[in-house]
């Protein structure tokens, strides 16, 4: 069956071999309808195996009712170079397309407000206007390059070995490709010299990387560091991915968007929960009226300037095509015209339908995991860049309203994971001494992010006092929420949100920390669980992880009785499978079954707590075994990536990615003296092994002559630090409780 000249599909030019080896297979049902069969030497290709390619004839009709929406393609993905852009011609260029967008003058006189329809085209328009002007700025000033133009290695020189062997390999070719002689030694030696330079370029272009990051290093330039580090060893796990047993781009992006679809529900098919909203809406519009004479008067340039200069650079664009540069480069005219957008926007409740739309960006969560499946992908949403503008003022305008309780430690400033663990650690320990047993449940919420319902997340803000023309504004941006998943260029079709919050938005995590706050709230009221030095410290949270604390096991039955009725309340449902009890004290044996929703939870010896494992005993203690497998593991990862840098760099970077492993949330935990010995001993593992000392040696010296200081140092001056600014915390639980300590 084969056609053509070569009888070979295999060609070593240096050793002068070539067999035919490559194959296919197909069934005896499609070898009938094999048309050809040849092998393809192309002069473009630099591998030793040639291409089979077949060509066969069969009937591609596909039924009507078997057709699928196909996904859209970016035939190209393009990069906008701001750092190759004139920042002096876009900033005029803003300014002349600026002058351009009309400014609808009549709806900032508007008697109706709220109640007012006619102007919502128009505010549409204005945005859209922004935009295009933005959009019209860039496209004249600023350079957009294809994201796979040019190899970073490549070179002019490059250039001309490849026209020199693609051409002698056609001349070789139109003279029958003779095995032997003048021309077969001409084309044999160009294409060895074209592939010999292309690895040469690349060494040294590694090598140049490692010169660079040495040069970053020794004058403390830690951002180009890191950027430098980042754009050699950063690998897109998106190409060439297999995801549920599909290999197509488009196939894997319609896998990730029937996924996350799956997960939201429509909020509006819950009678009662909407019922609700309106009930307390019209309440607190009766009794305060919707405060937007207030909130238009605050939103001034000032605050809006702050806003756009807050914004990160260098981060990737929404559905608009528009980045934070596009706002911090332009003329400042464009602060004056997204400040009356958004006071236009509070003045009628109403948000542009392209505020609505988002990106999704499917993202690993466990690296170490199966990155097959696309259980272990999250979904991070890409919004207008302006949108994200409105959010930073929303968030400043109402910071007073959402204010949490002292026991909850998710996105708040001055507080993480560390406070949360010493918290919980603190207070096991706080009656564990004292005799007295403590029981634990850390329960998991199914998909909470996502299965917010909308109309239960505006009465808990209503109820906090978010003036209602904000509530009113959130509530028109969650109805027109569309996004669609983008995987290698490929997008399937919009989709709508109807519930949870959206992961990558600024005013998110506050908004879910209002929300979550009805569980700490709802314990309280009923005064249930531990108590330490006056304060109580019954129900922890960090976000949505929940953990409760009892010293009795009929308290916490009880306790999570209340959790499971807020949780009904609020259109949630606890993961049994996901959610642990566990006991601290000297008689915790043959417990007795607990229950959340009627469902029965499992007794553990080891919970996993916000990244540490606690282990049952008669005192809290920590599984360290798997805090060192983790460090190893990060350890030689990062030596295999660096071990041709100087060592200095090299210890640098197992300062920046491994010694966190060991020191995470440690100034929270107690441990004894023989732990922190066998931590100490893993670091000092890291210079042994860049500074080649033996297992016997000491590397104290070492470490000394550096100006560095051994883990158990590092650990006692973090937990100074931990301690002072317990001592100066404005949380009081976290403060009572260090107090007892």
């Amino acid at each position: 069956m084969l056609a053509g000249d070569n009888a070979y599909s295999y060609v070593n030019e240096s050793l002068g071999h070539q067999s035919l080896i490559d194959h296919m297979f197909i069934s005896d049902t499609l070898y009938g309808s094999l048309v050809d069969l040849r092998i393809i030497n192309d002069p473009c290709n630099l591998s030793d195996h040639l291409p089979v390619v077949g060509k066969l004839k069969v009937d591609t009709h596909v039924p009507a009712q078997l057709h699928t929406t196909v996904s859209r393609r970016n035939k190209q993905l393009f990069k906008t170079r701001w750092d190759k852009c004139n920042l002096n011609d876009y900033y005029c260029c803003t300014d002349t397309a600026l002058r351009n967008v009309e400014v609808p003058v009549e709806c900032f006189v508007c008697p109706n407000g709220f109640e007012c329809v006619d102007h919502r085209i128009s505010i549409d328009n204005y945005y859209n206007g922004i935009v295009q002007a933005l959009h019209f700025a860039a496209c004249h000033t600023v350079p957009v390059m294809s994201c796979s133009a040019l190899k970073a290695f490549w070179s002019a020189e490059l250039d001309s070995l490849k026209s020199d062997s693609v051409f002698w390999h056609n001349v070789w070719n139109e003279a029958g490709r003779p095995s032997n002689g003048i021309l077969h030694r001409i084309k044999t030696s160009c294409k060895l010299k074209y592939k010999l330079a292309i690895k040469e370029a690349f060494t040294a272009y590694d090598h140049a990387n490692s010169d660079e990051l040495a040069h970053h290093f020794l004058n403390k330039n830690i951002p180009d560091f890191w950027k430098t580090w980042n754009k050699r060893f950063s690998k897109n796990l998106a190409s060439h991915m297999t995801i549920d047993g599909h290999s197509d781009d488009s196939e894997i992006a319609q896998v990730f968007a029937d996924k996350f679809c799956s997960v939201f529900y429509d909020s509006d098919c819950n009678m009662s929960a909407t019922q609700e909203y309106v009930d307390e809406f019209r309440r607190v519009s009766n009794s305060k009226g919707f405060e937007y004479e207030h909130c238009v008067s605050r939103i001034d340039v000032v605050l809006v300037d702050e806003c756009i200069r807050d914004l990160r650079r260098g981060k990737a664009s929404g559905p608009d095509d528009i980045s934070a540069e596009h706002l911090q480069f332009a003329h400042p005219s464009l602060v004056m015209h997204i400040k009356m957008l958004i006071q236009l926007i509070f003045q009628h409740g109403y948000v542009p339908d392209g505020f609505g739309l988002g990106l999704i960006i499917p993202l690993v969560k466990d690296k170490s995991g199966n990155l097959n499946n696309s259980d272990n992908y999250t979904a991070i949403t890409i919004g207008p860049v302006i949108a994200k503008v409105m959010e930073k003022v929303i968030l400043k305008l109402c910071q007073d309203n959402l204010c949490t309780d002292d026991l909850q430690f998710g996105f708040k400033q001055g507080l993480g994971c560390t406070n949360a663990v010493f918290l919980c650690r603190s207070t096991v320990d706080h009656f564990t001494h004292r005799g007295s047993n403590v029981y634990a449940a850390t329960l998991d919420i199914k998909k909470v992010f996502d299965t917010v319902n909308h109309y239960k997340l505006f009465v808990s803000l209503l109820k906090v006092g978010v003036p209602l023309c904000i509530i009113a504004v959130l509530a028109d941006w969650y109805s027109k929420m569309f996004v669609m998943v983008k995987w290698n260029g490929y997008t399937p079709d919009w989709f709508p949100v109807r519930s949870g919050v959206r992961q990558g938005s600024v005013l998110s995590p506050n908004l879910f920390n209002v929300f979550m706050n009805i569980f700490i709230l709802n314990i309280r009221k009923h005064d249930l669980g531990c108590y330490v030095n006056r304060s109580l410290v019954s129900c922890i949270l960090y976000a949505d992880d929940v953990i409760l604390l009892s010293a009795s096991l009929t308290v916490l039955q009880d306790m999570l009785h209340i959790v499971h009725l807020t949780a009904c309340d609020l259109l949630l449902e606890f993961n049994v499978d996901k959610s642990y009890c566990i006991a601290f004290g000297s008689n915790v044996g043959n417990l007795p079954s607990l229950c959340v929703g009627g469902k029965t939870l499992n007794w553990c010896d080891t919970v996993k707590y916000l990244g540490v494992y606690f282990l049952s005993g008669k005192h809290l203690k920590i599984d360290f075994d798997v805090i060192k497998r983790k460090f190893y593991s990060a350890c030689n990862c990062v030596l295999s990536n660096s071990h041709c840098m100087n060592e200095l760099i090299q210890l640098e970077l197992q300062e920046s990615y491994c010694l966190p492993i060991l020191t995470y949330a440690f100034s929270g935990l107690r441990a004894d003296a023989s732990q922190v010995r066998e931590l100490n001993v893993c670091w000092n593992s890291v210079y042994r092994k860049i500074f080649h000392y033996n297992r016997w040696e000491s590397v104290k010296c070492c470490i000394n002559g550096l100006g560095r200081i051994d883990l158990t140092h590092i650990l006692a001056f973090q937990a100074l630090k931990f301690w002072r600014n317990l001592s100066q915390s404005t949380n009081r639980t976290l403060y009572n409780t260090f107090m007892v300590f």
